[in-house]
């Protein structure tokens, strides 16, 4: 039995319950069901629930738009965090069990630039005199923007035209270090003579179901492709694009219904061009020793193993929810910063995880 996959199995499954934090219910004070014992670095540490103020909790946490499931068993002095972090982003469908590979690795951050966001890209980038970037609400960045952690984000193009055009705004989802299940783009084409645009998505492979057609905000047509006559107005055309196996992308991109000098089309083009680093379902583990954190993605973990050695259920957290014990071998390296000193971490465990 490979025991790596039961692992990720098991952590993962309770991982799209309400993110919340959650104490154990130990059945005595003292009784050390769930423990850990091993070093970090030269020094001995050990954590067992119901000593020393120590507990597991289950949550879920947010990082960079994904979610990353969570386990920590904590007392005063030391928390130890496990974590799987959220695969297959734009399909709803896909179950973390079934879809985790059976050697399943460490994340890690590397602080190369995934993806980059610039007005050289577009079809149409003669005509922009500069875009200003907003990422997630954050703050406007002007002409060009580097993306260098994974994640899942919401990107916010405000576009000023060198061509008297009036300024516009284009918005997408944009995921970089990710899977993604096919990734089709609006296709277009300004056809002047008959006063409109034409576009249409890909269905090559035969995976898309149908595509439902929006301008500004309004249902249009459901169809593969669509055909618009919009004056000499400027539209948001969005793509909802429905696949056979229940995945859905939206597309959104700007439409000139003029001569198209300002048609600026979807983000798609960042994603494919972005450097080729996957994080899906991979692993990391924190450790806070004495209030000074410590996380395995910033260190070399290439060579790191996780090992269970038992899974069986336990019992009922105070939510009512199930909660199985895992015993599990864990050996990695982890670093408070990148390229900071590394300090090996080596622990035996047997940690609780909430399954629904």
């Amino acid at each position: 039995m490979n025991y790596k996959f039961i692992l990720i199995g098991v952590v993962l499954i309770f991982a799209f319950s309400a993110c919340k934090k959650d104490q154990m219910i130990i059945p005595e004070s003292n009784d050390p069901v769930f423990r850990l014992d091993g070093t970090f670095g030269s020094e001995n540490i050990s954590v067992v629930a119901g000593d020393n103020n120590g507990f597991m909790h289950t949550m879920t946490e947010m990082e960079n738009g994904v979610e990353v499931v969570s386990g920590r068993l904590a007392d005063d002095a030391v928390s130890i965090e496990l974590g799987i972090y959220h695969g297959g982003l734009n399909n709803l469908n896909e179950a973390f069990d079934a879809s985790m590979s059976l050697t399943p690795i460490f994340s890690e951050y590397h602080g190369y630039t995934l993806a980059t966001l610039s007005k050289n890209q577009f079809v149409n980038s003669a005509n922009i005199s500069n875009i200003e970037w907003v990422i997630d609400d954050g703050q406007p960045i002007m002409d060009s923007v580097e993306i260098k952690e994974p994640g899942k984000y919401n990107v916010c193009a405000h576009i000023i035209y060198n061509n008297g055009m009036s300024p516009q705004t284009l918005c997408n989802e944009v995921i970089v270090g990710y899977n993604r299940y096919q990734n089709e783009s609006i296709n277009f084409e300004n056809n002047v003579g008959l006063g409109g645009t034409s576009t249409w998505i890909n269905n090559e492979l035969g995976t898309v179901e149908y595509v439902d057609w929006y301008y500004n905000g309004e249902f249009y047509v459901r169809a593969d492709s669509c055909f618009k006559n919009l004056g000499n107005q400027m539209y948001v055309l969005t793509a909802e694009v429905h696949y056979t196996n229940s995945v859905v992308q939206t597309k959104n991109m700007l439409v000139d219904g003029g001569a198209g000098g300002a048609t600026i089309e979807d983000f798609t083009i960042f994603e494919d061009n972005a450097l080729n680093i996957i994080q899906d379902y991979n692993i990391r583990v924190k450790i806070n020793n004495n209030g000074s954190i410590y996380r395995s993605d910033y260190a070399d973990n290439s060579s790191s193993v996780v090992e269970i050695t038992s899974v069986e259920l336990y019992g009922t957290n105070n939510q009512g929810k199930q909660v199985y014990k895992v015993l599990a071998s864990v050996s990695c390296n982890v670093s408070s910063d990148q390229g900071a000193n590394q300090i090996p971490l080596i622990f035996n465990t047997s940690f609780g995880f909430e399954v629904k």
